[in-house]
This record gives structure tokens, C-alpha cells and sequence, in this order.
């Protein structure tokens, strides 16, 4: 176990010095923001707000967290929280904001010793718009990450992820739409090259009406590594105007790397727009040979297509340093 001041140089040490809100063991060790910016407390179980059925992990983590710690974003700006830790740990966060609120979080999960299982809320509130990040990479051990993600009326977020992570690993992701004229953007570049299964699970949930989903899986499998996509979109009775989309593409880097891509919708609305798709191969070699015809090597040519998948993660990213280290750490595992 280390000192807080070991682990606030771990963390200087691999993102540079900043303000961040820095969870260790499931505990909050260090909060750079001022309570006028982000509000950090231990909180109570939140009360439920949509009766979804859960994983049995989920269902763990509720049994076994012993607290929340609860992030209340009440200012536009960006703010980072670096969760890592070395002992077994369930924990459970709930960030949320304030109304007409824009900002960008930046949730990074540096790194994991053990066994670990972390649950996140998300609640954006009316009128707000919410970017956000995250980062997960360096588990030594088996790690489940769950996120569930509650809209309000007129907001907008767009959840962009990028997982690379090392070891067992499984995620669950669930967005409610719960008000009126709510939009969810998602964007995830999954990249597996631990020669493990790890699973993805999403479900978008429209509750009322003209409601905006996009969902978008770009997946890179590469060693004997496999990866299982499973996605559901529902639409449900009054939701009328909804509009829902979800997309899923596979990269296939190895002889024997697998990708399944498993879509499913349900919908008990008319008046609606639902589409899904999947498409799973290898690079393509007339690309590749178009490439080299601009006077790229081989070589430079398959960095550039696998590049493809996952620079629109990076875009987003609006703080240098940030996105700097995550375009080393993906050097560093492809």
C-alpha cells in the first residue's frame, strides 16, 4: 500500500502535475478543485432512478461497496479523476451536475494490482452539456467496470471511451434517457492484446419522447485475444420521436483473434427510427496497397488504417498532456 504522497507522484509522474480528484483503495486521498467547482463527499445509496435488471456484478458491487463517494460538478470546466489502486476493492461513484452545466470529465482508471470492481452513476441534469472521458488500462488482475448513465430533459452528453485494458476484464454500460428531448453520443475504441476475453456489455434505453441515441463500437482484437460486443437498444411505449442508432466495427489483427458482435433492438413505439449494424474483418489489402502507392511502407500503412479506429477518441480530448499520454500508452500496447 502506498503513502498519498507516493501515489500523487505515481499519478504527476504519468499525467503530469494538475488539478485532479484522485481515488485510491476507493477512497478520495487528494481533491485539487475548490467547493465552488466540484463538491467531493461520502453519500448515502442513490435513490433509484430507472428499475433496470442488473449484471450480478452490479449486483455485487451493491452488496459489497461500503460507501459512495459522490462528485457533484457545478461549474463549466474540465476536471480529471484518476482512480487506481493495489488492494481488492468494491467501489461506487456517483458524479453528477448542475443544470446548465458544460464540462468535460476526464474519469482514468490508471491502475489496478487487484481484483477489482468499480461502479459509476452518471446524472446530468437539465439543459447541461457533458463530455465525457474515459481511460482504462493496466489491470493486473480481474477488473469490472460498470456504468450507468441517467439524461435529463434537453441535455446532452457524449461518452467517449477507450479501453486497453490487460487482463480479465468486463464492462457494463447502461443509458436511460429519461426525459424529453435528451441526447446520448457514444463512441468506444476497445483494443484487447492480452490474448484474454474480455466482454462489453451496452443497452440504451429510451424512456420518453424525442429522444437521441447513437452508439458506436470500434473494436481492435489482436494475438489470441477475443472481444464480445453485446449492445441492445429499447425503445419504449410513448417514446415517441425517438431516434436510435447503434454501429459496431471490428479490427481482426491476429490469425486467431476474434470479435462477436451481437446487436439487438427492442422497440414498443411506432412513431420511431432504429437502426443497428455490424461489419468484423482484417485490414483491407487494397487499402493497404493504395497506401504504399502514396509512398507509405507497409508497415506505415497498417499504423495509419489502425489509426483510423481510434484518433476520433483522441479529438475529443481538449487537454494536451492528456492526450498525449494516451496516445504513448497506445504506442505502448499495440
Amino acid at each position: 500500500m502506498k503513502s498519498i504522497d507516493e501515489v500523487r507522484a505515481l499519478v504527476n509522474s504519468e499525467l503530469g502535475e494538475d488539478k485532479y480528484v484522485i481515488i485510491y483503495n476507493g477512497k478520495v486521498i487528494s481533491n485539487d478543485y475548490n467547493d465552488s467547482e466540484v463538491r467531493v463527499s461520502l453519500s448515502a445509496e442513490m435513490d433509484l432512478l430507472y428499475e433496470k435488471k442488473i449484471s450480478e456484478y452490479e449486483k455485487l458491487n451493491d452488496d459489497n461497496s461500503p460507501f459512495s463517494i459522490s462528485i457533484y460538478v457545478l461549474k463549466s470546466m474540465m476536471i480529471k479523476i484518476i482512480n487506481l489502486g493495489d488492494k481488492e476493492k468494491y467501489v461506487h461513484k456517483i458524479i453528477s451536475t448542475k443544470t446548465k452545466v458544460k464540462s468535460q470529465i476526464c474519469d482514468i482508471y490508471l491502475s489496478f494490482q487487484a481484483k477489482t470492481n468499480i461502479k459509476n452513476d452518471l446524472i446530468v441534469e437539465d439543459r447541461s452539456e457533458i463530455d465525457y472521458l474515459t481511460f482504462t488500462q493496466k489491470n493486473d488482475d480481474d477488473l469490472t467496470t460498470i456504468l450507468n448513465t441517467y439524461s435529463y430533459g434537453d441535455s446532452s452528453i457524449n461518452i467517449k471511451s477507450l479501453y486497453m485494458p490487460k487482463n480479465v476484464f468486463r464492462h457494463f454500460n447502461t443509458v436511460v434517457l429519461l426525459e424529453e428531448n435528451s441526447k446520448v453520443d457514444m463512441f468506444n475504441v476497445i483494443i484487447n492484446n492480452s490474448n484474454l476475453v474480455q466482454n462489453y456489455d451496452y443497452d440504451v434505453i429510451h424512456k420518453n419522447a424525442n429522444n437521441t441515441s447513437k452508439l458506436r463500437n470500434y473494436a481492435i482484437a489482436k494475438g489470441d485475444s477475443i472481444i464480445n460486443l453485446n449492445h441492445n437498444g429499447k425503445i419504449l411505449k410513448d417514446a415517441k420521436k425517438s431516434n436510435l442508432n447503434q454501429k459496431s466495427r471490428g479490427l481482426l489483427l491476429g490469425k486467431k483473434s476474434e470479435i462477436s458482435a451481437n446487436p439487438k433492438l427492442e422497440i414498443d413505439e411506432n412513431d420511431v427510427v432504429a437502426a443497428h449494424g455490424a461489419s468484423i474483418g482484417a485490414l483491407n489489402d487494397d487499402d493497404i496497397f493504395y497506401l504504399m502507392s502514396r509512398g507509405l511502407t507497409k508497415k506505415e500503412s497498417e499504423e495509419l488504417l489502425i489509426n483510423s479506429y481510434i484518433e476520433p477518441f483522441l479529438k475529443v480530448v481538449c487537454n494536451d498532456s492528456v492526450r498525449d499520454y494516451f496516445k504513448q500508452r497506445i504506442k505502448e500496447y499495440l
